[in-house]
């Protein structure tokens, strides 16, 4: 009695959530949490080995993905895509302990780079930006064109204000000189690119 109770193996022929209930109380008996399991019972033959798949949805987000043979032997387990090493392949019971650990060992760095990414400003990709149709290239470059026209009319509008005004802001105007003229020359630039785009579409 007390060995069919230490004994644990797959249901391969109920590959799914019912059938998975024993091995996810295992991993919940190891400390961790399932929320789900995602499995479809389907037989995909690996190295010409029939084998079934099934991933284990981890609450903090990990997840588990267990590949056993017909024998009932584990065959790959995969932790949030990455293939790792189990020793007891043979003996599912201390596998999952030992799938379980790497878990939890894991689970501080995962939470991490979770963390890293969602707050990871986004790079515009140069290639997505030469996909962009040239309809969308031209609405945006008419954008930045009003854009720059405004701050030109700005620039000069401070100008003529200094201008007024004593010697002293000399210099101002000499920096605002020199921004007009790069804004100027940026909207040359837009405005010759609207033709060329124009002319292509």
């Amino acid at each position: 009695m007390m060995a069919n109770q230490r004994y644990l193996s797959f249901d391969f022929k109920n590959f799914n959530e019912k059938g998975l209930s024993k091995v996810k109380k295992e991993f919940e008996s190891n400390g961790l949490v399932v929320t789900s399991i995602d499995a479809d019972n389907r037989v995909r033959r690996q190295s010409g080995v029939p084998t079934k798949r099934a991933t284990f949805n981890i609450a903090d987000g990990q997840q588990v993905v267990l590949q056993a043979t017909s024998e009932g032997a584990v065959f790959q387990v995969r932790l949030n895509s990455r293939v790792i090493p189990v020793r007891a392949v043979d003996n599912l019971k201390a596998a999952i302990a030992e799938i379980s650990n790497r878990v939890k060992a894991n689970s501080s760095q995962f939470q991490k780079a979770r963390r890293r990414r969602a707050t990871a400003p986004k790079k515009v990709d140069k290639a997505t930006v030469a996909r962009t149709s040239a309809k969308a290239r031209i609405v945006l470059y008419q954008q930045q064109a009003e854009e720059l026209q405004q701050t030109v009319n700005e620039l000069e509008e401070r100008k003529q204000t200094l201008s007024a005004q004593v010697s002293e802001n000399e210099g101002s105007i000499s920096t605002l000189t020199g921004q007009i003229e790069e804004a100027k020359a940026e909207n040359e630039r837009l405005q010759s690119e609207l033709v060329s785009l124009g002319e292509a579409a």
